[in-house]
């Protein structure tokens, strides 16, 4: 374990570097990705350091997440609106984009950065590299658990926040799986992981259009009265197509996460063991920290 999460580490430091010369879309998701997985890591960790170290990293993160959406958006844009609407909108988005840029950039140059990375690149030090394989298990059985609480949750209703606190678990579970040593990764470990790729892959894609679509409705009252006036109907029907592959999202999703359950539950049944725990109420605190 102590290994990948080194390894995480060094991408970090990597990232930033390239993000410093030159702001790129890929570099800032896959530092994202990196710091959602040490913050995974700590998640598995008592204490009030951990919970520090990983709040302090929840703001870093946090620091980030208006670029991601505005890069995510714009992307959209350029696949879905007509070329002629697009040109009117063009300028817009790309200035509310650089804006988002921004705070990334400035929080990469802050004195905030090292001390954090240096914390958190000293605690994996001390608390990693002795944990035996039957810790390891411990903790993937309890984000399975809480994988299977948010779906129990999320599947009783379509509000968005349950659905939301479902790919929270899910990407840790994932992150979690991913940093376990592959010499101590068996097939049921692998498995999880592609398993847990897949409905992450459906939980982020069904995610960004309920991002976008608030985005874009925002969008619709911030415009000066002349691009408004231009641009109304464009921005209508964006926001609709945003709301049909909303829906059709979460119905992947949904079938996604049926599959995975009935997956976890026959392979509780053929190894007797507690593959998939009970859907019961353990919730934590913090999990959007």
């Amino acid at each position: 374990m102590r290994k990948q999460l080194k390894k995480s580490i060094r991408k970090l430091r990597k990232k930033r570097r390239a993000l410093l010369r030159r702001y790129d879309e890929e570099e800032l998701h896959q530092l994202r990705i990196e710091l959602r997985r040490l913050r995974g890591f700590l998640k598995q960790k008592t204490g009030k350091k951990a919970r520090r170290l990983r709040c302090d990293l929840g703001k870093l993160a946090d620091a980030t997440s208006a670029a991601r959406d505005w890069d995510t958006l714009v992307a959209n844009a350029q696949r879905t609106i007509e070329p002629g609407d697009l040109a009117l909108l063009q300028q817009c988005l790309q200035a509310r984009q650089s804006d988002a840029h921004e705070p990334v950039l400035r929080m990469l140059q802050e004195e905030q950065w090292s001390p954090v990375i240096k914390k958190v690149d000293r605690y994996i030090r001390k608390h990693t590299g002795g944990d035996s394989a039957r810790k390891r298990l411990e903790a993937l059985s309890r984000s399975k658990e809480r994988v299977a609480t948010r779906a129990s949750r999320a599947r009783s209703t379509n509000d968005p926040r349950h659905w939301h606190k479902l790919r929270i678990a899910c990407k840790d579970l994932r992150y979690m799986l991913d940093i376990t040593p592959k010499d101590a990764r068996g097939l049921d470990v692998a498995k999880e992981l592609q398993q847990c790729k897949r409905l992450q892959s459906h939980l982020g894609a069904w995610h960004d259009t309920v991002v976008h679509q608030a985005m874009v409705r925002q969008l619709q009252y911030s415009l000066s009265p002349e691009l408004h006036s231009r641009a109304s109907d464009a921005l209508l029907e964006w926001s609709r197509e945003l709301g049909i592959a909303r829906q059709r999202y979460l119905e992947s999703t949904k079938s996604e996460l049926e599959s995975t359950m009935d997956a976890w539950s026959k392979a509780e049944q053929h190894t007797g063991a507690s593959s998939c725990p009970a859907e019961r109420d353990s919730d934590r605190s913090g999990d959007d920290c």
